[in-house]
Parts: structure tokens; C-alpha cells; sequence
């Protein structure tokens, strides 16, 4: 899902540490949404956790309930069982979207700051809604995924200091809401110049093919890579005779230019 993908990638972008994302849970049919580690300057929530984070994420789309925090523990324990220290081990569930904590769950922790609830089994368990959450500068790129009144301050703030990245994969996952803070900024925008190539590696080529068509993606991102991602067969049905000849064209001119060169 688009906003799993992305949101892994802003971790990968926006903090200083390993971030291994699709960590599959060994001896078990399980994956977690991602590791990384607790170096000592990660930002809230992450300075809460332990040296080591089991990360899961619930989107605006997904429901997280007991029974989704259950099987999220499950996942812990067997990761536990493989490395044997629950004293370095923390499981953080991040509740993007408005989703909150179950009522049931905010009676057993400990609110250590606003949004951000940690109780205690074999491991850490931190439960965190980014509708609640403090943040600065050093966290506000989670925002994104936060509720709509959320991450529109964030975008406001994105296109006001032209940080492209925000912007580029906001653009992709709430088009609509772009379009209408920008309005609101009076600020303009051209979709087509947005980072495709960076929205290709975290939401995925056909998403992106949808949005702006076949010939851009190629433009952007290279034959060669729309060749692998979606295959000769997809890449021909996609082209109608003009944009072949067209594309034909183009692959000549710059096989020529790095002869010449």
C-alpha cells in the first residue's frame, strides 16, 4: 500500500540511523513493517524505545483494534525467541490517520508524553498517535501521516520552504489536498515537476503511470528501469504508435550522443 511504502521511506530519509524495512520474522509466516536502530539522537517517539525498534504501521486505511495489537506482540515474541534479550528490544505501533489507542490498551501504560503510551511485557512496547504527538522540526515529517488537519500544516509548511521531497510524495498520496493548500497558500504548483523518480521508489511505477502517463515515467526514470518494473510486454501495450516512433527517436539520439561523447 502506498502509504506503507512511503512512509518507510521517510524514515530512510529523515532520520540518522539504519532503517530496514519488510523485516521478515525468522522460523514464522510474519513480517514486520521495519527495524531500526536506537543510536541515542533519534527524535520523539523513537528516544523512548530501546536500542533496537520492531516497527508497525497503521495507515489511514487499516483499523487497529486488540486483536491487531495482539498479533503485532505475537510478532515481537518470535523475534524475541530468534535474538533472546527483551532488555534491548522495543515494539512500536505508530497510529497514522486519527487511528486511536484502545482504551483498554491506554489503561495499561504509562503516557510518557502526549500521544506517545509505553507499558511493559518481555519487551518494550510503545504505542504511538501521531494525531497527539508534540512535534518540531526534528519529527514533523511524520505528520504526513497523521489526519487530514494534521498534515495539511505540514504541507503548508512544505510548499511554503519548497521542500520537494514532503511535497513530492504528499502530491501522490493526497493529491486533492495539495492542490487545495496550495490554493489556500496562493502558492503554484506544477505536478509535473515533481520528483517522479522519487514517488516511483516508494509508492511504485503503476501508480505513478496512472497519474502522469507512460512517456513521462520513461522520461524520468529510464527505459531500463520501466523495462524491469513492468516488463517489455506492459511497456508495449502502454505506447500508442506515435509515442513508440516517438520513443524510438529518442533512445537513437542519445545512443548517438554517447558515441560522439
Amino acid at each position: 500500500m502506498a502509504w506503507d511504502a512511503s512512509f518507510k521511506n521517510f524514515l530512510k530519509n529523515y532520520l540518522d540511523t539504519e532503517v530496514i524495512t519488510e523485516l521478515d520474522v525468522p522460523t514464522a509466516n510474519l513480517r514486520l513493517d521495519f527495524l531500526m536502530r536506537n543510536n541515542g539522537n533519534l527524535p520523539s517517539p523513537f528516544k523512548y524505545a530501546r536500542s533496537t525498534i520492531l516497527g508497525e504501521f497503521k495507515s489511514e486505511r487499516d483499523k487497529f483494534s486488540m486483536s491487531h495489537f495482539f498479533q503485532g506482540v505475537a510478532k515481537g515474541y518470535l523475534h524475541l525467541s530468534t535474538v533472546g534479550r527483551g532488555d534491548t528490544l522495543s515494539l512500536m505501533f505508530i497510529l497514522g490517520g486519527g487511528i486511536p489507542v484502545p482504551s483498554d490498551l491506554v489503561n495499561e501504560c504509562r503516557q510518557v508524553e502526549r500521544g506517545v503510551y509505553v507499558m511493559f511485557r518481555d519487551f518494550q512496547v510503545i504505542l504511538v498517535e501521531l494525531d497527539k504527538i508534540e512535534y518540531d522540526q526534528s519529527n514533523e515529517f511524520l505528520g504526513i501521516f497523521a489526519s487530514s488537519i494534521t498534515r495539511r500544516k505540514v504541507i503548508a509548511k512544505a510548499l511554503r520552504n519548497k521542500e520537494r521531497f514532503i511535497i513530492s510524495y504528499s502530491y501522490f498520496l493526497y493529491k486533492d489536498e495539495v492542490v487545495e493548500v496550495a490554493k489556500a497558500e496562493n502558492i503554484e504548483i506544477d505536478p509535473r515537476s515533481l520528483s517522479i523518480r522519487a514517488a516511483v521508489e516508494s509508492i511504485g511505477i503503476d501508480r505513478i503511470i496512472e497519474e502522469v502517463g507512460l512517456p513521462r515515467v520513461i522520461e524520468e526514470v529510464g527505459i531500463s528501469k520501466v523495462v524491469m518494473e513492468i516488463g517489455v510486454e506492459k511497456l508495449l501495450d502502454g505506447l500508442t504508435p506515435e509515442q513508440m516512433q516517438k520513443l524510438k527517436k529518442s533512445i537513437e539520439n542519445r545512443n548517438r550522443e554517447a558515441k560522439e561523447s
